[in-house]
Protein backbone atom coordinates (compact mmCIF):
# COMPACT_ATOMS: atom_id res chain seq x y z
CA UNK A 1 0.00 0.00 0.00
CA UNK A 2 1.21 3.56 -0.59
CA UNK A 3 0.36 5.93 1.72
CA UNK A 4 -0.78 9.65 -0.05
CA UNK A 5 -0.26 13.28 1.89
CA UNK A 6 -3.73 15.16 2.37
CA UNK A 7 -3.87 18.14 1.54
CA UNK A 8 -6.62 20.89 3.28
CA UNK A 9 -8.56 23.21 1.48
CA UNK A 10 -7.27 26.99 1.05
CA UNK A 11 -9.20 28.75 3.41
CA UNK A 12 -9.78 30.97 0.92
CA UNK A 13 -12.02 28.18 -0.75
CA UNK A 14 -13.20 26.02 1.62
CA UNK A 15 -15.38 23.82 -0.90
CA UNK A 16 -12.36 23.21 -2.99
CA UNK A 17 -11.52 19.45 -3.96
CA UNK A 18 -7.60 18.22 -3.72
CA UNK A 19 -6.91 15.21 -6.26
CA UNK A 20 -4.62 12.47 -4.18
CA UNK A 21 -2.49 10.20 -6.64
CA UNK A 22 -5.24 10.26 -9.73
CA UNK A 23 -7.79 7.85 -7.20
CA UNK A 24 -9.75 10.22 -5.12
CA UNK A 25 -10.21 13.54 -4.47
CA UNK A 26 -11.04 14.97 -1.04
CA UNK A 27 -13.73 17.51 -0.46
CA UNK A 28 -14.79 19.23 3.52
CA UNK A 29 -18.06 21.32 3.95
CA UNK A 30 -17.33 24.76 5.28
CA UNK A 31 -16.92 24.47 9.11
CA UNK A 32 -15.60 27.23 11.49
CA UNK A 33 -11.59 27.68 10.94
CA UNK A 34 -10.75 25.74 14.20
CA UNK A 35 -12.68 22.66 12.89
CA UNK A 36 -11.67 22.18 9.48
CA UNK A 37 -9.49 19.90 9.73
CA UNK A 38 -11.50 17.46 11.53
CA UNK A 39 -11.63 14.63 11.35
CA UNK A 40 -7.71 13.47 10.59
CA UNK A 41 -8.19 11.13 7.57
CA UNK A 42 -5.70 8.59 6.46
CA UNK A 43 -6.64 7.64 2.43
CA UNK A 44 -4.56 4.65 1.26
CA UNK A 45 -4.71 2.77 -2.00
CA UNK A 46 -3.53 -1.29 -3.13
CA UNK A 47 -4.35 -2.59 -6.15
CA UNK A 48 -7.55 -3.89 -4.99
CA UNK A 49 -8.41 -1.45 -2.45
CA UNK A 50 -9.58 2.05 -1.37
CA UNK A 51 -8.40 2.59 2.50
CA UNK A 52 -10.17 5.59 4.16
CA UNK A 53 -8.99 5.96 7.97
CA UNK A 54 -11.11 9.00 9.87
CA UNK A 55 -9.55 9.54 13.46
CA UNK A 56 -13.11 10.41 15.38
CA UNK A 57 -12.48 9.83 19.17
CA UNK A 58 -15.88 10.11 21.31
CA UNK A 59 -17.74 9.29 18.61
CA UNK A 60 -19.74 5.81 19.29
CA UNK A 61 -21.12 3.76 16.24
CA UNK A 62 -24.14 5.41 16.28
CA UNK A 63 -22.85 8.73 16.27
CA UNK A 64 -21.70 8.23 12.67
CA UNK A 65 -23.18 7.94 9.34
CA UNK A 66 -21.29 6.51 6.15
CA UNK A 67 -22.98 6.92 2.53
CA UNK A 68 -21.92 6.16 -0.91
CA UNK A 69 -23.91 7.70 -3.76
CA UNK A 70 -22.20 7.19 -7.30
CA UNK A 71 -18.62 7.93 -7.09
CA UNK A 72 -18.80 10.34 -3.57
CA UNK A 73 -17.98 8.62 -0.43
CA UNK A 74 -19.28 10.76 2.80
CA UNK A 75 -18.22 10.49 6.74
CA UNK A 76 -20.23 12.82 8.74
CA UNK A 77 -20.46 12.65 12.59
CA UNK A 78 -23.11 14.10 15.18
CA UNK A 79 -21.84 13.55 18.61
CA UNK A 80 -25.01 12.84 21.34
CA UNK A 81 -23.13 12.72 24.68
CA UNK A 82 -25.90 12.76 27.54
CA UNK A 83 -25.36 14.29 30.91
CA UNK A 84 -26.62 12.74 33.69
CA UNK A 85 -29.61 14.10 35.40
CA UNK A 86 -28.01 16.14 38.16
CA UNK A 87 -24.76 17.09 36.59
CA UNK A 88 -23.07 19.91 34.68
CA UNK A 89 -20.11 19.55 32.41
CA UNK A 90 -17.48 21.90 34.09
CA UNK A 91 -14.71 20.50 31.07
CA UNK A 92 -14.62 18.72 28.00
CA UNK A 93 -11.48 16.57 27.73
CA UNK A 94 -11.80 17.03 23.70
CA UNK A 95 -13.18 19.14 21.32
CA UNK A 96 -16.90 17.86 20.35
CA UNK A 97 -17.15 18.71 16.78
CA UNK A 98 -20.19 18.26 14.11
CA UNK A 99 -18.40 17.45 10.93
CA UNK A 100 -19.12 16.10 7.53
CA UNK A 101 -15.78 15.02 5.06
CA UNK A 102 -16.67 13.99 1.32
CA UNK A 103 -14.28 12.03 -0.67
CA UNK A 104 -14.37 11.65 -4.22
CA UNK A 105 -13.89 8.63 -5.71
CA UNK A 106 -12.12 8.80 -9.17
CA UNK A 107 -12.49 4.74 -9.35
CA UNK A 108 -15.66 2.30 -9.74
CA UNK A 109 -16.28 0.98 -6.10
CA UNK A 110 -17.45 -2.68 -5.51
CA UNK A 111 -21.00 -2.21 -3.68
CA UNK A 112 -21.32 -5.74 -1.96
CA UNK A 113 -17.43 -5.24 -1.27
CA UNK A 114 -17.75 -2.81 0.87
CA UNK A 115 -16.99 -2.99 4.34
CA UNK A 116 -16.24 -0.43 7.89
CA UNK A 117 -15.38 -0.59 11.58
CA UNK A 118 -14.79 1.61 14.09
CA UNK A 119 -12.03 0.79 16.58
CA UNK A 120 -10.16 2.51 19.39
CA UNK A 121 -11.44 6.27 18.17
CA UNK A 122 -10.49 5.06 14.51
CA UNK A 123 -13.25 4.75 11.63
CA UNK A 124 -11.97 2.27 8.89
CA UNK A 125 -13.32 2.02 5.80
CA UNK A 126 -11.87 -0.45 2.73
CA UNK A 127 -13.89 -0.41 -0.26
CA UNK A 128 -12.73 -2.80 -2.96
CA UNK A 129 -12.08 -1.46 -6.87
CA UNK A 130 -14.38 -2.24 -9.21
CA UNK A 131 -12.59 -2.98 -12.63
CA UNK A 132 -14.53 -2.67 -16.03
CA UNK A 133 -13.25 -6.10 -16.46
CA UNK A 134 -14.26 -8.41 -13.65
CA UNK A 135 -17.79 -7.07 -14.54
CA UNK A 136 -19.61 -9.18 -17.21
CA UNK A 137 -20.29 -8.11 -20.66
CA UNK A 138 -23.77 -6.43 -21.95
CA UNK A 139 -25.39 -9.46 -24.22
CA UNK A 140 -26.74 -8.24 -27.39
CA UNK A 141 -29.96 -9.52 -28.37
CA UNK A 142 -30.94 -9.87 -32.53
CA UNK A 143 -34.40 -8.32 -32.90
Amino acid sequence: MTHSPISQPSPINARAATSISGTFAVERAPLPKSASSFPALRLTESKDYVTVQAVVPGFAEGDLAITLAKDVLCISGKQHSEIPGGFVVRHHGRRTADFRSEIKLLNQVAWDDTEAHLDLGVLTIRLRKDTPSSRPPIPIRLI
